[in-house]
């Protein structure tokens, strides 16, 4: 069995008996800074911020984000892709300004070309959280999501066609 499906099955069965607490996310927030230990971590708190969102420290989700979000390498995509589960599972927590200032973080990076696709998943499953979490009603969830998807789709129209262009037959003959 997969150990992510093993934790998430856990983190469920922990949540309708009650274990998991304040002084239990604590814990696991604090092993998130030591290295060895940090994509466990990561992997445990992103199962369990779906049941306690409210418990978790908003300053420290916000805080990784900025840490881990300015540089996207091969060793630092775990951990992202679960500080961004963790992100679209307290968006509803999160201060308005820190929403939109990580929507916006978020599509920039999306908009570099460079993140791997197992980060833009996430990526877009958290845009599409905390649009949620912005707005009232369904109108307004659809217009906040094309607020950044209709922009993000043009863009990465026009990078594929360059991509095309630059490596068609007829431009190196040219």
């Amino acid at each position: 069995m997969d150990l992510r499906r093993y934790v998430r099955r856990a983190t469920e069965l922990w949540a309708k008996q009650g274990k998991l607490g304040g002084a239990l996310v604590r814990a696991v927030c604090s092993h998130t800074a030591h290295l060895p230990h940090q994509k466990a971590a990561w992997t445990l708190l992103a199962e369990m911020s779906q049941y306690v969102a409210p418990s978790l420290d908003t300053n420290f989700v916000y805080d990784n984000w900025k840490q881990h979000s300015s540089v996207v390498s091969m060793e630092t995509t775990a951990p992202l892709v679960q500080i961004l589960t963790v992100i679209g599972n307290a968006a509803k927590n999160l201060a308005k300004v820190a929403r939109e200032d990580m929507r916006d973080e978020i599509v920039s990076m999306l908009e570099t070309f460079k993140v791997p696709p197992v980060v833009i998943q996430a990526a877009i499953t958290t845009l599409s959280q905390i649009c949620e979490s912005l707005t009232r009603s369904r109108e307004g969830y659809q217009a906040a999501v094309d607020n950044w998807c209709v922009p993000l789709l043009k863009k990465c129209e026009l990078y594929l066609t360059s991509l095309i262009e630059d490596n068609s037959p007829t431009s190196s003959s040219a």
